[in-house]
């Protein structure tokens, strides 16, 4: 091989600075390298790259999902050209053993996942040989009766088992054994390898093996024979000839060529889903399917079920076997699981080497390592393709199904009621400031099912973070779910791990209690156990926790008296068991949660970390049901790829905040009033929509002077909120001025220390004497939490997040120890360790700015010192800054938060200023806008007739509700608009039935779509019925009585349809063809398209007679993109004239489709014709040396054409370097 291998210690090519290795030179390397390599070659070569630290973990799995070896060539090549300088020995080291194994005879493929890997012995056993006498203590642990809490080693056993099983059939084979020279001959080893590369027969025993060997000793000359060939490194040959390159498969091809049955088989007899070890009624319950796909098949001798045995590749407390493995440390783990149904299905469609690749968050590694060819269609078949933790919970789900629940004993009976009338009692209480019952005041709040994507931007394929999905307000509404539907299964997985999301304040934690509430009513009759964790308590650095401690010590269930029985019925039945983890975002030891999760139910040697990642993982307790409710964009965030499910509890609706006003407020006269003041304050009552705001609303309307109005901004409406609360506390004296001043700077500066810790918990030091928790207490600044370590002891924290960043903001803006400097720098600067500060820090600055620009703050008093020029100077320091940002250079959700600061100011001046610099085109896409957040771009932009701008803004990608979307464009400074068409055409209908005209014929004309991207099918059929408003001139929503229609059919003509100029159909394999068949019914309505990406949808011969009918009408399309679509002949038969017709028509991509000879003969007869033609990419595809030269000919009539890209597999490497030379413009790469 050509690959050259740097050992350590001297340098490498590219450590001399200018000297880089020309990425070109690595790319061919691993190309030979990789080209042959068996499955369990690359995913070794994988492990070893990722332990250099040269790929990450996420990246691997990516990568073992790869079934185009060119693609992989081209991602693995990419950073193992970064990362050459800093660890060339050890990616030297790692493509070195994958050559010397490869050199040392190891059976070789085509390509990673093409197929399976040859095993190279058939071992058989018979039903009588399955015959062990197992002593007592082995019998007992097979034993029906037996129970994991019992001190048994039971791993020793099955190891000892399993062992005798293998031992001694070593040798046995059926059919012909092919003799093998010894080990210790270097020259009969070399000539064994070269003859068992060439002949066909199989080899039926290990290589350098003799007959007589016994396991132990197999493997110790197995491992002599392969050190010579470390040692020398890897063979470099030199060969004669063209080298000769192994055709891909495409995952269009229907067809698979049959492969040699599955080899290494050992026979016996099976019951369904067990495994028979002797005839005293031994059984062996299976257990799931690992990650690492399949392995040699069990066949059973007559009748039964075949059983498989396969690695794993994280290590279980399963049968092991101890055998060498470069993969995992201690050796691979073996499991007995029934073996799946041999069922063919269609190889992979090779991918476009391109950046940005998403791997689904349900598929992982799954590279099979059996020999048998349809168990590797299997698993490379996208549709059965499953996750590891799919397959696990798939797997136990289905013995769950089948394995009728235990009986529950009385006691653990009476432990279920005594929780249930525990929780009962603590949430039905009476709350002592509004005088209600929390199931009286709880109004249901809307939850909505949210989704994740790979985030997107800048080193996105290195770190691969998951990102909430932003849902449109039609999305929004279709995917909410109620109370009852949250644990509800949807489709084939269950939904066992479920991620509760919400702002601070929005409602996670009433929406638990409520919860609990319903489980202690009997109406949530699927589970038998409810375990409430609150995470402020479970901080606690020691390592002696197991999951009994965590579940009935730490969390909020009453002392058990028989603790092993209970805990015994929580094991025998974990589906019936759920487990809450409240407030997850003040768990503070999250970092590396994923990489040590506790894998023992009874072992109390863990920490909570370690507890809770087993649970998270299904290591702990699988098939319980987890609930975790955290803050978005913070600790969960980089865990949502592992949940089944995310639900976000959304807040009041208009309705909501109405319902919850009455019932606060018992006396009529009350909640007339307060919703009277609550309405005529616009953004007061946009901020109701959080429930902790909304409830601090009603509160400061219960204690203020019946005559004063609402404050008009955030800051204003907490300053008189916690005015009261500080001043009216729970004491039977107010607190005097000095006590303020005492305990107000203190509170202030902890709370600051607080947000820049990202910690909103309070440890006895800080909290000092009895005094400052008194009154923090009975002024409910803070909260009490029940720390369960060695002895029950209360501790404290903030009650709320918001009230926290309003004290932190007072101790910035009042405090004489901070500087205007140091606040400008303090507030603005980026966090340098934790991003996940930014959420803290954007409030904290929105209350210092609106503090500073107050008349008079309530709370200076409680500062010595406090005002006159040192409040001055921060306020001037503060404005200035405001007015050196360029809003032009801010992003979506930056831009957004200068306009709050703004807004807090109510500074004319500033709002002005601000209005001059912003660009002409405002984008917030990507960044949601609740109603708060309208309410005050509304008020902006109000104001820019003063200064005499106009605006297009995008709102695409926020979540905009109808009424905010109504709002803004009712604004005469915006000109144009892009939004969802879906909420756009619900818009115009709520204006079509109010009689709206002019605002429904505004919005039509400032309506625009162009660039519009596809990713739903929900997009096309919003697309389709724009395309239909515009076509018929009627609005399909119109009220069939009504005899005159709102507007007239010139103004129906949508400028949006005609002017829009570049479409990508983004729906991907699984919609693209039912997508796609919708779509051609709007493109001739198109006619000013001018970019077409149709890329990756799969359309077929099919679909591209469909476009063929219709792209003639396209008479502007300037690029368009057919890549990867399973494009034939037959296609490319009927598409070829259609394109000829396009005037304008500058690049077109049929990159990696299915073209063969007839259809690159095709495509050559229209070149001619295609006078605008610049670009043509037809390379990936099937076309050989005859259609090759058929295109070059062709090209050469073309002089106008500038590139062709023309390589693949099966055009030879001598005819196409020579095209290459004949015509410069043919490219390869």
């Amino acid at each position: 091989m050509a690959w050259r291998i740097i050992p350590e210690g001297t340098s490498s090519p590219s450590s001399s600075g200018s000297d880089m290795v020309p990425f070109e030179d690595i790319l061919v390397q691993v190309r030979r390298t990789l080209e042959g390599a068996s499955p369990g070659d690359i995913q070794s070569l994988l492990v070893e790259l990722m332990e250099a630290r040269v790929l990450s973990q996420d990246y691997c799995l990516s990568l073992a999902q790869e079934k185009d070896v060119e693609d992989l060539v081209r991602r693995i090549s990419l950073p193992v050209w970064q990362n050459w300088e800093a660890c060339h020995a050890a990616v030297g080291s790692a493509l070195g053993r994958v050559q010397g194994r490869k050199a040392s005879g190891s059976p070789l493929t085509g390509g990673p996942g093409m197929k399976e890997m040859e095993c190279s012995e058939f071992l058989t056993l018979n039903p009588e040989d399955l015959l062990f006498d197992l002593t007592d203590e082995d019998r007992d642990c097979f034993s029906p009766s037996y129970h994991p809490l019992e001190d048994v080693d039971f791993c020793k056993i099955m190891d000892n088992l399993i062992q005798s099983l293998f031992d001694g059939h070593q040798g046995s084979s059926t059919g012909d054994a092919v003799a093998a020279p010894a080990p210790d001959s270097p020259a009969s080893s070399t000539e064994r390898e070269n003859q068992e590369v060439e002949t066909d027969t199989p080899v039926r025993r290990k290589r350098g093996v003799s007959a007589d060997t016994t396991c132990g000793d197999a493997k110790k000359a197995k491992r002599r024979s392969r050190a010579p060939t470390a040692q020398r490194g890897p063979k470099t040959t030199k060969s004669r000839g063209r080298q000769r390159k192994h055709p891909q498969k495409s995952h269009c091809e229907s067809t698979t060529a049959p492969e040699t049955p599955a080899k290494r088989v050992l026979t016996f007899s099976a019951s369904p889903g067990k495994v028979q070890i002797s005839p005293s009624a031994v059984l062996v319950q299976h257990v799931p399917i690992p990650p690492f796909g399949n392995g040699p098949i069990f066949a059973p001798a007559a009748g039964g079920s075949p059983v498989q045995v396969i690695q794993t590749f994280v290590p279980q407390q399963v049968i092991s076997i101890p055998v060498s493995s470069t993969m995992v440390p201690g050796g691979p783990t073996y499991v007995l699981v029934p073996s799946p149904t041999l069922t063919a299905s269609p190889p992979i469609m090779p991918q476009s080497p391109v950046a940005g690749t998403v791997v689904p968050p349900d598929l992982v590694v799954s590279t099979p390592v059996s020999s048998s060819s349809e168990c590797a269609d299997k698993a490379l078949s996208p549709a059965l393709t499953q996750s590891p933790v799919t397959e696990i919970a798939a797997c136990k789900e289905s013995q769950s199904s089948i394995t009728p629940e235990p009986e529950k004993p009385k006691c653990v009976e009476d432990y279920i009621e005594m929780c249930k009338a525990n929780l009962r009692d603590a949430f039905q209480i009476t709350d002592t400031e509004t005088g209600v019952t929390f199931e009286s005041l709880y109004v249901n709040i809307q939850l909505v099912q949210r989704q994740v994507q790979l985030k997107s931007g800048r080193n996105a394929n290195k770190c691969l973070e998951k990102e909430l999905v932003v849902l449109s307000d039609g999305d929004r509404r279709r995917a909410t779910l109620s109370r009852g539907q949250v644990f509800e299964d949807a489709g084939q997985k269950p939904n066992r791990s479920i991620a509760l999301l919400g702002r601070s304040g929005v409602g996670k934690s009433a929406m638990i209690q409520r919860l609990c509430l319903d489980w202690s009513n009997g109406d949530l009759p699927r589970f038998d156990f409810l375990f409430l964790l609150d995470c402020k308590a479970l901080n606690l650095p020691q390592a002696s926790f197991g999951l009994r401690t965590l579940l009935f010590d730490l969390s909020a269930s009453p002392p058990c008296k028989d603790v092993d029985a209970v805990f015994r019925h929580v094991l025998s039945a974990p589906q019936k068991v759920l487990i809450v983890f409240d407030s997850f975002d003040d768990f503070k030891d999250y970092d590396g949660l994923l990489q040590s999760p506790a894998t023992s139910n009874t072992k109390d040697s863990y920490s909570i970390k370690q507890l809770f990642s087993g649970l998270l993982q299904r290591k702990l307790l699988p098939g319980c049901t987890l609930l975790v409710a955290a803050r978005p964009k913070e600790v969960l965030n980089q865990f949502l790829g592992k949940v089944d499910r995310i639900v976000e509890v959304c807040g009041f609706s208009p309705e909501d905040i109405e319902t919850y006003v009455s019932r606060y407020f018992t006396c009529a006269p009350s909640q007339d009033r307060a919703l009277k003041k609550l309405r005529n304050n616009g953004y007061v009552f946009s901020l109701c929509c959080n429930p902790l705001i909304c409830r601090s609303a009603c509160f400061l309307l219960e204690h203020m002077d019946c005559n004063k109005t609402l404050p008009s901004t955030l800051t204003g409406l907490y300053q008189e909120v916690m005015y009261h609360r500080l001043h009216m506390s729970g004491q039977k004296a107010q607190p005097t001025a000095d006590q303020l001043r005492a305990v107000v700077p203190k509170l202030c500066s902890m709370a600051w220390a607080g947000v820049k810790s990202h910690n909103s918990l309070l440890t006895p030091k800080e909290l000092g004497s009895g005094e400052l928790k008194d009154f923090g207490d009975s002024s409910r600044v803070l909260a009490p939490h029940i720390l369960k370590n060695s002895k029950e002891q209360t501790g404290y924290g903030f009650a709320h997040l918001l009230s926290q960043n309003f004290l932190a903001a007072s101790h910035l803006a009042l405090s004489k120890d901070l500087s205007d400097k140091a606040l400008v720098g303090q507030t603005t600067g980026q966090p340098k360790k934790r991003k996940l500060q930014a959420e803290w820090l954007d409030a904290t600055h929105r209350f210092a700015v609106g503090l500073l620009f107050q008349k008079r703050a309530l709370l200076q008093d409680c500062f010595p010192d406090g005002g006159g020029a040192n409040v001055l100077a921060k306020r001037s320091a503060v404005a200035a800054h405001l007015r050196g940002l360029k809003p032009c250079d801010l992003s979506s959700g930056k831009l957004l938060e200068l306009c709050h600061c703004v807004y807090e100011t109510q500074d004319a001046k500033l709002a002005r200023h601000l209005l001059k610099s912003m660009p002409d085109s405002l984008s917030f896409s990507g960044a949601q806008l609740d109603p708060p957040d309208v309410f005050v771009l509304w008020h902006l932009l109000l104001k820019a007739k003063t200064v005499k701008r106009t605006f297009s803004i995008n709102l695409q990608e926020t979540g905009i509700n109808i009424s905010g979307l109504k709002e803004l464009l009712g604004l005469k400074c915006v000109t144009s608009f892009r939004a969802s068409i879906g909420d756009t055409i619900r818009l115009w209908e709520d204006l079509q039935k109010v009689n709206a005209e002019g605002l429904l014929r505004n919005t039509m004309a400032k309506f625009t779509i162009s660039p519009f991207k596809a990713t739903q099918l929900s997009h096309v059929d919003d697309l389709a019925l724009l395309v239909q408003i515009c076509r018929n001139r009627t609005l399909p929503f119109g009220d069939p009585s009504c005899s005159e229609p709102v507007l007239d059919k010139d103004s129906l003509n949508i400028p949006a349809v005609r002017n829009l100029q570049r479409l990508d159909f983004e729906l991907g394999p699984q919609n693209g063809p039912a997508g796609f068949s919708k779509l051609v019914t709007v493109l001739p309505d198109l006619r000013c398209l001018r970019h077409l990406d149709l890329e990756d949808n799969k359309i077929g011969d099919a679909g591209a007679e469909k476009l063929a009918k219709v792209v003639p009408a396209l008479s502007s399309l300037e690029m368009l993109n057919l890549s990867q679509n399973c494009i034939g002949d037959e296609g490319v038969a009927k598409l070829a004239p259609a394109l000829s017709s396009l005037p304008s028509l500058l690049r077109l991509s049929l990159y990696s489709n299915l073209i063969g000879d007839g259809g690159a003969e095709n495509l050559a007869a229209v070149l001619p014709e295609m006078k605008s033609l610049t670009d043509l990419d037809v390379k990936y595809n099937k076309f050989t040396d005859s259609g090759a030269v058929k295109l070059s000919e062709s090209v050469r009539e073309c002089p106008w054409m500038k590139s062709v890209g023309m390589w693949n597999h099966y055009i030879p490497h001598g005819v196409l370097e020579r095209l290459k030379q004949q015509d410069c413009r043919i490219r390869t790469l």
